[in-house]
């Protein structure tokens, strides 16, 4: 599996993961370094409830809070009553402006966009065009306070759901940060995949004996008796973490990644002298019609053997 070619994953909780994983990579690059290059993965929109709702008995205004897929509350600034003189100016207090920065930078995090957004005369004036009084974030407010708050609720709703999850699938792949360092990511499946943790092993990737350690870390940390299935890729220095960690927890299943295993049958079938010469034709095609052209040939040949089939 690599980093990049990620399955796309239905909105729910995993918003929450792709959005723990967006925060993550942005300390993993540093907040702050000046790396405007941040385009991360999609994550969708959270739906706003509308109307009135009672919960309780107590009834809750329309406005003040709108409610994400998986059904975590999001705070929205609350409208102000106000009167005489001060209907004609526009005003933001300390507790709007946290409120209102809360939601812009988990925007900026769960889109992976550039911390300096924000930035530059044309944002600024959309802006202003909006909300006159208001000024957003500053580049580092955004990767450092703002990063740090929203790292901690993010932790502590996959905390929840892991908790409330009678069993767990935990996966593990390499990836590679935007600084080139080697990553080794956990992934939960509650079913559905929830981000967890990361780790940099530097020159202890191909360890197995550092490899085990950090799968029974996480294994610790989420509940031995909850994780029922590992699923990694097939690196040699995984199937001997396989063994240690079979022998310490027996009634945990490893198994290899299915995508990987197809990639690596993939690359000894194009080993074969037959198949060589396909893929050849096949890459000096696309290099010297262009992939418009090579899709547009192909969807003629198909109507060809179509228009022979029905004759």
């Amino acid at each position: 599996m690599v980093a990049g070619a990620g399955v796309r994953i239905t909105p729910g909780i995993v918003d929450q993961h792709e959005l723990f994983s967006n925060i993550f990579f942005y300390y993993s690059t540093g907040n702050d370094d000046g790396d405007d290059n941040l385009a991360l993965f999609h994550v969708e929109a959270p739906t706003s409830q509308s109307g009135s709702s009672v919960t309780n008995g107590n009834a809750t205004s329309a406005g003040s809070r709108s409610t994400s897929a998986s059904g975590t509350s999001i705070p929205t600034p609350a409208k102000k009553k106000r009167g005489g003189i001060s209907n004609f100016f526009d005003t933001v207090d300390n507790d709007e402006k946290e409120k209102i920065d809360e939601l812009f930078a988990r925007a900026l995090y769960s889109k992976g966009l550039p911390l300096s957004t924000f930035d530059g005369p044309y944002m600024q004036a959309a802006l202003k065009a909006l909300r006159p009084a208001y000024t957003p974030p500053s580049r580092r407010r955004i990767g450092n306070k703002l990063l740090e708050e929203e790292y901690k609720k993010v932790m502590a709703d996959a905390d929840d759901v892991v908790k409330k999850a009678p069993c767990l699938t935990l996966m593990s792949d390499g990836w590679t940060n935007q600084k080139g360092d080697g990553i080794v990511n956990f992934v939960v499946g509650t079913p559905k995949p929830l981000f967890l943790n990361s780790v940099e092993p530097g020159k202890d990737k191909e360890n197995a004996d550092y490899l085990f350690k950090q799968f029974d870390d996480v294994i610790q940390k989420v509940g031995a008796f909850k994780v029922l299935l590992i699923v990694t890729d097939n690196a040699r220095a995984l199937r001997n973490a396989w063994k240690l960690i079979q022998a310490k927890y027996p009634h945990i299943y490893v198994v290899g990644c299915g995508s990987h295993c197809l990639n690596l049958l993939n690359k000894d079938i194009f080993k074969i002298t037959a198949f060589q010469n396909v893929l050849l034709k096949a890459k000096l095609l696309l290099k010297l019609g262009g992939e418009d052209k090579c899709t547009l040939y192909l969807k003629k040949s198909r109507s060809k053997q179509r228009m022979l089939m029905t004759k």
